[in-house]
């Protein structure tokens, strides 16, 4: 899907989608259309078996592609890891993606996308963690069973949160018996090493 306008890439009260542009795909009918609606969205299709009707979003689930994989490759031993963690993964690289020049007018101009679309300058104190990395989130002392219960997960470092300046995410996980490993759901924190 392709949205026009300008936008703020970490709130949706800053700007109004006003048109959505989309393949023939089932997922975009029914509570799709009845979203677009409510919301006063224009939402037009591109005709059927042209693939260069969404050529620019088609380019940039590639590129996407690419980008997960390849942080998939680096920091994961096991495949399955890859398909368990494919929203973070897709997550972390359409932010690495946006920090870059991708158009020729991007290039030409020396911004990035990021700049382009929300004609401000991506955050620089992001923190020097590589995604994937080994991190220990800490457990708030009222949600302890009692005094020496465990005071730390371990988690896997997935970048940091849009929504909440300064805090990470991270994805808490445990090493079974039988040496497989079990995820569990993203939490976002301020409160890690």
């Amino acid at each position: 899907m392709c949205a026009e306008r300008l936008s703020s890439l970490t709130t949706t009260k800053l700007y109004k989608v006003e048109r959505i542009h989309k393949d023939q795909g089932s997922e975009f009918k029914s509570e799709h259309l009845e979203d677009c609606d409510r919301e006063l969205i224009l939402s037009t299709t591109g005709e059927e078996s042209r693939h260069t009707d969404c050529a620019v979003v088609e380019g940039f689930n590639k590129t996407l592609e690419h980008a997960a994989t390849a942080l998939a490759l680096t920091a994961l031993s096991n495949p399955d890891h890859a398909i368990e963690l494919h929203g973070e993964l897709s997550r972390h690289a359409t932010k690495l993606i946006r920090l870059r020049a991708r158009t020729a007018f991007q290039k030409e101009a020396g911004i990035s996308a990021w700049r382009e679309q929300t004609l401000t300058n991506p955050p620089t104190d992001e923190p020097s963690i590589r995604w994937g990395s080994l991190a220990y989130g800490f457990i708030k002392k009222e949600d302890r069973s009692h005094k020496l219960a465990q005071r730390a997960y371990a988690a896997l470092y997935v970048g940091t949160d849009d929504v909440i300046l300064g805090a990470a995410r991270l994805v808490p996980f445990t090493v079974l018996p039988d040496g497989s490993t079990k995820f569990f759901k993203t939490k976002v924190t301020k409160t890690y090493q």
